[in-house]
C-alpha cells in the first residue's frame, strides 16, 4: 500500500485543523451600500465619485482572513491603488493588515519547515533501508535433555539494494512535492494579492490582503469594519460575525447623513438645495420603485448635477 509522505500528511492535518475553527463575517450594508451576489457569495457594493467597488471577507484560519477588493475606475482620471489603501478594525480596535511582503515571509517560513520535514523523512527512509538487508534468526536446540539457544544475522544484499532504491524514490518524490508546494504558494500569492498599480478610467483591478483577528470573545459576535481609501475618498464597510448585523438605519437617518455630508462638501449648499428640491418633485414617481439605498444614491447624484443659481452665488 502506498504511504503518504510525512511532510504532506502534516500539511493536510494542519489545513484540516485550521478549517475547523474558521470565523465567518457577513456584509452589513450601510446607507448608499448594498449586497450583491457572485456565485452564491455575498459581496458588499459601494460607490465613490471615482470608483465602484466590491468587498468580501473570506476566512483563512481561526486567527486570519482575506479581505478581497474588486474595484473599477468610474471617473475620468487615473489613480493609484495598493495594499495600504485597505485598513481594518474589530469592535473599534485597529487590526494588523498583512500585505505582499509579510505574506511572502509566511511562504518562506513554510518552505523552510517543509525542507526540515523532507530531511527528517529522508533520514527515516535511509535508516529503514540500511536495516532492510539484515535478517535476524534465532532458535533452540534440544539434545539429551539439554536446551541450547542460538541466534545470528544474515545480510541479504539484494534486499538491501531494493530497500535503498525504494528509499531513494520516496525521498525524490518528497523533494519534488515540497518544491511544487512552494512554487504553487508563491504563484498563488502573486495571483491573488492586491498589488500596487495605476488604474485607468474604466479599468478593473482585484486583489486581497490578510487581516489578523483577535481571539474570539465567548458569547459575543464581533463586528469587523473594513476601510478603503480610493483617490482621496474613504469607504467604511461593516461585516458582522455569523451575519448578526445591527438594524439598518431608517431612511430619515440616511437622509440626514446625506445632508450633513453635502453641507460639509459643498460651500454653496444653502443656495443649491432649493434648486435640487424643485427637481426632486419631477422624479417622485420614479423614486417609488427604488429601495432606500438607491434613493439616497439618486438624490446625491441629482444634487451634484444641479447647478446653483449664478446670481445667488455672486451675492454670497
Amino acid at each position: 500500500m502506498r504511504r503518504t509522505s510525512p511532510i504532506i500528511a502534516a500539511a493536510l492535518l494542519a489545513a484540516a485543523s485550521a478549517q475547523a475553527a474558521e470565523r465567518h463575517f457577513e456584509p452589513c450594508p450601510a446607507a448608499q451600500q448594498s449586497i450583491r451576489y457572485e456565485k452564491g457569495a455575498p459581496l458588499l457594493y459601494a460607490e465613490t465619485s471615482h470608483a465602484r467597488m466590491f468587498l468580501s471577507y473570506e476566512p483563512r484560519d481561526s486567527r486570519t482572513g482575506y479581505i478581497w477588493l474588486g474595484l473599477q475606475n468610474a471617473g475620468s482620471t487615473q489613480f493609484n491603488i495598493d495594499e495600504r489603501a485597505i485598513g481594518a478594525a474589530m469592535d473599534g480596535a485597529p487590526l494588523e493588515v498583512l500585505g505582499l511582503s509579510e505574506r511572502a515571509g509566511e511562504i518562506r517560513r513554510a518552505s523552510r519547515w517543509r525542507a526540515v520535514g523532507a530531511i527528517l523523512a529522508a533520514g527515516a527512509n535511509g535508516y529503514a533501508a540500511g536495516t532492510a538487508g539484515t535478517q535476524r534468526y534465532s532458535g533452540n536446540i534440544y539434545s539429551n535433555g539439554q536446551t541450547a539457544s542460538y541466534s545470528g544475522t544474515i545480510y541479504d544484499p539484494r534486499a538491501a539494494s531494493a530497500a535503498q532504491a525504494r528509499a531513494n524514490r520516496q525521498n525524490a518524490e518528497t523533494v519534488a512535492a515540497v518544491k511544487n508546494m512552494n512554487a504553487a504558494d508563491a504563484e498563488a500569492l502573486q495571483a491573488r494579492a492586491l498589488l500596487a498599480q495605476t488604474v485607468d478610467p474604466g479599468a478593473i483591478v482585484t486583489g486581497d490582503v490578510v487581516v489578523e483577528l483577535p481571539r474570539r470573545k465567548s458569547g459575543s459576535a464581533a463586528t469587523l469594519t473594513i476601510s478603503v481609501n480610493v483617490a482621496g475618498e474613504r469607504v467604511d464597510a461593516m461585516f458582522a460575525e455569523a451575519g448578526k448585523c445591527p438594524p439598518p438605519p431608517t431612511f430619515e437617518a440616511q437622509l440626514d447623513a446625506l445632508r450633513a455630508k453635502l453641507r460639509q462638501a459643498d460651500a454653496s449648499y444653502d443656495v443649491r438645495l432649493p434648486e435640487v428640491m424643485k427637481r426632486v418633485t419631477t422624479y417622485e414617481s420614479a423614486m417609488t420603485h427604488m429601495n432606500d439605498a438607491e434613493k439616497i444614491q439618486f438624490l446625491e447624484r441629482l444634487y451634484w448635477s444641479t447647478p446653483a443659481p449664478a446670481n445667488q452665488l455672486q451675492s454670497n
